[in-house]
């Protein structure tokens, strides 16, 4: 007699291989399932609680990351900056190339203080930086150095990379050896590099070559001899 077979009770077989991934899949998924539990239970069922109850304990506030600006040269730490700065725009004053202008308002702490925007209107290194001198609560201070941030290249879009001999940056760059030419290409020298942004400003290119990414550390005043 012919055996009879069942395709809804058909023996299953597993390779090593499926096994092993299966388990993997089933650990991430369970990790993912206890990593939103405690975000429920630190978090929104707290804040939930507190929306009801005025007396409850308020949530802590998560320390925020701050997105760095391209702060003015000479300027000291970012949180010495914000809690020092009066917002009082003399320094946008002062500077003959009105590079510098207030941070805007979808910046939180940050808006109103002074910033660059190098594509609009980069610094220009003014010899005498009128910038810091007309700074009253010294957030930008004469005795830091200038570095305000470092260029970078973006290649594929670099007119003389692509063999049409231009060399803007280098040719208007106003700090010497900041930028070169190597071969036919612009190269930046990181350390010499303030991140003023004129590079950026000048580049003829369709789609700019050069972007400034701004300087992360900067010394907490003076006397500190971090190097930022």
């Amino acid at each position: 007699m012919a055996d009879h077979h069942d395709p809804d009770h058909e023996q299953q077989y597993y390779t090593r291989r499926e096994l092993i991934q299966g388990h993997v899949l089933f650990g991430l998924a369970r990790e993912a399932v206890s990593a939103t539990r405690r975000v429920v239970a630190n978090r929104i069922i707290p804040a939930l609680a507190a929306l009801k109850d005025p007396n409850a304990t308020p949530v802590p506030d998560r320390p925020q990351r701050r997105m760095p600006l391209h702060r003015p040269p000479k300027a000291v730490a970012e949180e010495a900056f914000l809690a020092g700065c009066t917002k009082c725009n003399d320094c946008a004053t002062a500077c003959p190339h009105q590079a510098i202008i207030p941070a805007p308002a979808q910046l939180g702490a940050a808006a109103g203080t002074p910033m660059i925007k190098p594509d609009t209107a980069a610094c220009q290194m003014c010899p005498d930086m009128p910038c810091v001198t007309a700074c009253e609560p010294q957030v930008l201070h004469h005795d830091l150095r200038p570095k305000m941030g470092t260029a970078r290249l973006l290649a594929q879009h670099c007119l003389a990379v692509r063999g049409q001999g231009c060399s803007s940056c280098v040719e208007q760059c106003p700090v010497e050896d900041a930028i070169r030419l190597e071969r036919g290409t612009p190269v930046i020298n990181s350390d010499v590099c303030t991140g003023c942004g004129v590079c950026v400003y000048v580049c003829p290119a369709p789609e700019t070559a050069l972007i400034v990414l701004p300087e992360r550390w900067r010394p907490e005043a003076p006397h500190d001899t971090q190097q930022g």
